[in-house]
């Protein structure tokens, strides 16, 4: 009959629920107390949490000598705040080690180290680190700590991120030490770098000064200038020299004239001096709108040209003389000079003027038909060199160039590293920053009211069924007629009522309305207790102390709705 009744379905056992719902609404209440009280035997567990904030820091990462990626960071960030070493450093600031064995020594004895090994993996396992926030710029990290002790767990966290704080900002400033002293160098270096580049530089315009243009065709233009000049000096001093020996084959003009007589110097000013003093003035005005207006520096090679220009015409002054001698005859009364006639000795002296112009305009006009011969030797020579020089000086300009921009790159490093530096040495730190500290823990974190309240309905609802079902199950009564046919395989003719006397009616009526109202009150009353005591203990920790001495004062404050302490106080 047992085995019958064991594989009955849902249906069936909702039925015997509802036929024994009296047992089974006195058994939920029962279980569910005996659950709650139970509970009260869980170890309540304190959390507290410390949550900082983590940037990039940028100017430690774009050192040379630091490459360590912030993904690298995140992957060691854990050992680092919860690690063996940093959870020893905490132990031993917050003191958990004093009850420990030690020697005469004050060191650890075997069995303490081994304690104390044993205390921090405990605390190890108990923390816990948590990305709040994950980016690649910046990262919110948490840092919680689980334990019977609500001091520990506010104090256990909050030394870990100050410790791993301290600790950081350490090596940051070893680091950034380290990477300004190697960026300094760097700098120092690429400044003897560029200073023997652009000394190079300088050497090479003024070994090649004037001689440096921006192309060849502005080389052949010069060339091509140089041979206008030429041939007009030539034409100009084929001038001269016709006019010194027309000035010499007129009368009184030859050395064969005979004797002068009386004849004395006069000083006319020269006309090529006056020429080249204009020249002089025209190149000075060029250099200073070279240098004033079109921004040239003095090492430019159109400026250093200008200058050696202006150095050659001041050497061609002070070789060409500044005034022409010439004889000058005495004038002596004759008939012609009564006639208004120039005298004969008038006319010599200027004759001899002009014969001395010439001559030394001839003898200019050769110089310098001279001077440019030997500066277009110098151009063709130039032209013929152009490319190896004009490589070798672009070649200079470009490592001048790149040695620049090195420069500039290190000195942006220096500079960024220095500030940083400069930040980390007076602790204020912009990539590592305090958010929230762990606060004073009133209530336990774990177990949750609502969680136990509910694991115990749930318990309680599954344990009322199972013993409903298991009473079910041993009871051979048979309780109806539908039950008589299917045990027996009999039909049934009639049905009787139960026979019961007196007696047996007097205890139904007091088990039904007095017994089990009684023990169901109870029942309830316990359950609202431990629901109480639980509330209690979880929420209202100073009201819980205070209950578990004195419970009819507390129940007397509730009965009155006296005000509550203040959830979570102590």
């Amino acid at each position: 009959m047992a085995d019958e009744r064991a594989g009955f379905s849902p249906y069936e056992l909702l039925r015997a629920v509802l036929r024994r719902r009296l047992l089974f609404a006195l058994s939920l209440p029962l279980f569910v107390t005996v659950i709650l009280a139970l509970a009260h035997l869980i170890p309540l567990k304190y959390t507290g949490k410390a949550i900082f904030e983590r940037r990039k820091d940028a100017a430690v990462e774009e050192t040379p000598r630091d490459r360590e990626s912030f993904s690298t960071v995140k992957l060691t960030l854990e050992q680092e705040l919860g690690g063996f070493g940093a959870v020893s450093r905490a132990v031993e600031q917050l003191g958990l080690t004093r009850g420990l064995a030690r020697d005469q020594s004050g060191r650890l004895t075997p069995a303490g180290e081994m304690a104390r090994q044993q205390l921090v993996n405990k605390l190890m396992r108990q923390t816990r680190v948590d990305f709040e926030v994950s980016s690649e710029q910046v990262d919110l990290v948490a840092v919680s700590f689980t334990t019977a002790d609500p001091w520990l767990a506010e104090q256990f966290p909050n030394v870990l991120v100050r410790n791993y704080i301290n600790v950081v900002s350490e090596e940051s400033v070893q680091r950034l030490t380290d990477s300004r002293d190697f960026l300094q160098q760097q700098v120092t270096t690429c400044n003897s770098r560029l200073e023997e580049l652009i000394r190079q530089r300088i050497d090479f315009e003024v070994a090649h000064a004037g001689m440096l243009p921006e192309n060849p065709g502005a080389l052949q233009e010069r060339i091509n200038r140089l041979l206008a000049d030429m041939d007009t000096l030539r034409a100009q001093q084929a001038v001269a020299e016709q006019k010194l020996v027309r000035l010499r084959m007129s009368p009184g003009g030859g050395a064969e004239a005979g004797p002068e007589p009386n004849r004395a110097l006069v000083r006319e000013p020269n006309p090529e001096y006056v020429r080249l003093e204009e020249k002089l003035k025209q190149a000075r005005n060029d250099l200073d709108d070279a240098l004033g207006k079109q921004f040239m520096k003095p090492t430019h090679a159109t400026a250093m040209a200008l200058q050696r220009t202006i150095g050659e015409l001041e050497e061609r002054l002070k070789e060409a003389p500044r005034y022409l001698e010439a004889p000058r005859y005495p004038e002596a009364p004759a008939l012609g000079e009564v006639r208004g006639e120039p005298s004969l000795a008038l006319m010599q002296t200027q004759l001899a003027i002009e014969i001395a112009g010439a001559q030394s305009e001839a003898e200019i006009y050769g110089r310098e038909l001279e001077r440019l011969e030997n500066r277009l030797k110098v151009l063709e020579q130039l032209q013929a060199n152009f490319g190896p020089i004009r490589r070798e000086y672009l070649s200079l300009q470009k490592k001048i160039t790149d040695q620049e921009g090195e420069l500039k790159q290190w000195e942006k490093s220096l500079s960024g590293v220095q500030m940083a530096l400069a930040g980390e040495a007076a602790k204020r730190r912009t990539h590592l920053n305090p958010v929230q500290a762990a606060q004073q823990q009133f209530l336990p974190s774990s177990p949750s009211l609502v969680i136990v309240l509910a694991l115990a309905a749930a318990v309680g609802l599954g344990l009322s069924v199972a013993f409903v079902f298991v009473l079910h199950v041993l009871d051979r009564t048979v309780m109806t007629a539908e039950d008589a046919i299917r045990l027996f395989g009999l039909p049934v003719c009639g049905v009787i009522g139960e026979i019961a006397s007196q007696g047996s009616r007097v205890k139904q009526v007091v088990r039904r309305w007095v017994l089990g109202p009684a023990v169901g009150a109870v029942l309830v009353a316990a359950l609202a207790v431990a629901g109480l005591s639980m509330t209690l203990r979880l929420c209202y920790p100073e009201r819980y102390a205070r209950w578990r001495g004195a419970p009819w004062q507390v129940l007397q404050e509730l009965a009155k709705g006296q005000a509550s302490p203040g959830r979570g106080s102590r």
